[in-house]
């Protein structure tokens, strides 16, 4: 019967998923399997990128923010990178799908909504097993 709850499920949208995957675990199944297709965003550093939307190319590099413990802070929507007005000027970011993310960023530790009251740290051994699809299993 396990088929049927997936029309048994709710459309939140991603930020309250998160919220609620957060809070209760039973949220946390359906939080996993959507981050894959969800837009997230990253801040970066320097000039390597012009302003505006580009495809980024196999020799795109570019330098991730990284917080002081060198997780990598990661955002649901440019709203969330500045909540409690810890980031206060303009900032550079990409904005990609959480499974071209993870894949660029494999072996990292990230945060999700770090500035937020419902932040999510996702370790390498997550990333992994959210990108195989064995994180529900």
């Amino acid at each position: 019967m396990a088929i049927f709850n997936i029309f048994k499920r709710r459309k939140y949208s991603f930020e309250i998923l998160l919220k609620k995957a957060v809070i209760d675990s039973a949220y946390r199944a359906e939080f996993y399997e959507r981050i894959l297709t969800e837009k997230l965003f990253v801040i970066y550093k320097g000039n390597t990128i012009s302003e505006g939307y580009h495809i980024a190319t196999q020799n795109t590099n570019v330098k991730i923010v990284t917080l002081k413990n060198l997780s990598i802070p990661i955002f649901t929507s440019t709203d969330r990178i500045f909540d409690e007005g810890i980031i206060k000027d303009k900032v550079k970011f990409l904005e990609l799908t959480g499974k071209d993310l993870f894949k660029i960023l494999k072996g990292k530790t990230l945060i999700i909504n770090p500035y937020s009251e419902y932040a999510k740290e996702i370790l390498p051994v997550e990333i992994e097993k959210i990108l195989d699809g064995s994180i529900n299993s």
